[in-house]
């Protein structure tokens, strides 16, 4: 499956998204704001972000855009995850692989189907 790093700055979202991720075989790597999410792609590349829009400092969005301008991360899965449903065409147009509804009842499918989503793994 895929090794994923989230970033989101609650807790119990990281705990829950982490364990539902790893239910489906991924391997989870954690962080808890994007700046430090930024230092880790330097020395290691996921499969996949899972990044939550709103975070102290620097946005999800802000992120995307980041890992955008960077030609090491140009081309790095990055899925925005709201709890607000008008993110998601702006999430798609700035180059997110997918945009999760959190709360959504499909959240569940889209997890189950993330390799499909980001096609498939690195080797």
């Amino acid at each position: 499956m895929a090794t994923i790093l989230l970033i989101d700055d609650h807790p119990d979202v990281r705990d829950v998204m982490s364990r539902l991720l790893q239910s489906y075989g991924h391997q989870v790597d954690v962080c808890d704001d994007a700046e430090m999410a930024m230092e880790l792609l330097a020395g290691q590349m996921p499969d996949v972000v899972v990044v939550d829009d709103r975070l102290p400092g620097m946005s999800g969005m802000d992120f995307l855009f980041a890992t955008r301008r960077n030609q090491r991360t140009s081309a790095l899965p990055v899925i925005l995850m709201s709890a607000d449903p008008a993110r998601s065409k702006e999430a798609v147009q700035a180059g997110a692989a997918d945009f999760w509804l959190k709360g959504a009842s499909e959240l569940m499918d889209r997890m189950a189907h993330l390799t499909d989503r980001i096609g498939g793994t690195k080797p």
